[in-house]
């Protein structure tokens, strides 16, 4: 597993998620976003395959969010309003959909989605 400053705080939502505490859900492509992420620890050296942790995301069964057509387009129009990606977007637009907070490690996304959504950041859980 690959270290960083806000792993306590992601070692903390893991143990509520796995005891019930909490729910986490994320847009349908989060597996291809968090994949990526591996494939590049893996092909730096930081991780090798099997340390890499996907097999263990895949098993916490994070529930997806589709947001169907509506939600594409209210994605886009919001990432072209707050300036974020059209990915960082669709977490927000997720978020808004499913009325649940957003939990994000970044410092940009936050301070976005916190002008117009419920949104905390990692460090603060």
């Amino acid at each position: 597993m690959l270290y960083e400053d806000l792993s306590e705080g992601a070692a903390k939502l893991l143990e509520d998620y796995s005891a019930g505490n909490v729910s986490l859900s994320a847009p349908t492509f989060m597996i291809y976003e968090v994949g990526n992420v591996l494939r590049k620890a893996v092909v730096k050296g930081y991780l090798s395959v099997g340390e890499a942790g996907l097999r263990r995301l895949l098993r916490l069964r994070i529930s997806h969010v589709e947001l169907g057509v509506e939600g594409l387009l209210r994605t886009l129009e919001y990432a072209a309003e707050a300036g974020l990606t059209y990915y960082d977007s669709a977490y927000v637009i997720a978020a808004e959909r499913t009325k649940t907070t957003l939990l994000t490690a970044d410092d940009v996304l936050y301070s976005k989605a916190a002008e117009t959504a419920p949104a905390m950041h990692l460090k603060d859980y």
